[in-house]
């Protein structure tokens, strides 16, 4: 004998199929903007030690190249304030903000916005149910590059 689903139950099931989704990418949007503004908060706080902690091991050797801890963060961020005084480029970093966020399961990319108008994009991935900076950011992104994502 087989038995029918009555056409309403199977909607209300796809709607709270989708809600749940809705809700796990809305989750994982705001995780990525919560470790890309760590990184600029340790940044900015001049602690980029602590910054480590947020970079994947690629990300981490871009840093500790960079010659500095200040300049690990502008290498990392993608950003170009390194030619600032340095009491100048403590402010950009204090005033750099996250812009935008595009989120995916496992990958991710979020614009970020210093007060100068430079735009960077820093890429970030999932491992461990943990978000991480993946490579060092690309500075100059530009908007047709932000909408094809």
């Amino acid at each position: 004998m087989r038995t029918a689903i009555p056409a309403p139950l199977i909607a209300l099931g796809l709607a709270a199929l989708a809600a749940g989704c809705a809700d796990t990418h809305t989750t994982e949007v705001e995780t990525v903007r919560g470790t890309a503004d760590a990184l600029l908060e340790m940044c900015a706080a001049d602690r980029p030690q602590d910054a480590l902690e947020v970079l994947d091991p690629p990300a981490r050797q871009a840093f500790l190249r960079a010659g500095g801890a200040r300049a690990g963060c502008l290498e990392v961020l993608g950003l170009r304030a390194s030619r600032l005084a340095p009491a100048a480029t403590a402010d950009v970093l204090r005033r750099t903000r996250v812009a935008n966020v595009r989120a995916g399961d496992l990958s991710a990319h979020a614009e970020i916005r210093s007060p100068t108008g430079e735009r960077a994009s820093l890429e970030l991935e999932k491992s461990r149910g943990v978000w991480y900076v993946a490579h060092p950011a690309r500075s100059g992104v530009s908007q047709n590059d932000l909408s094809s994502r």
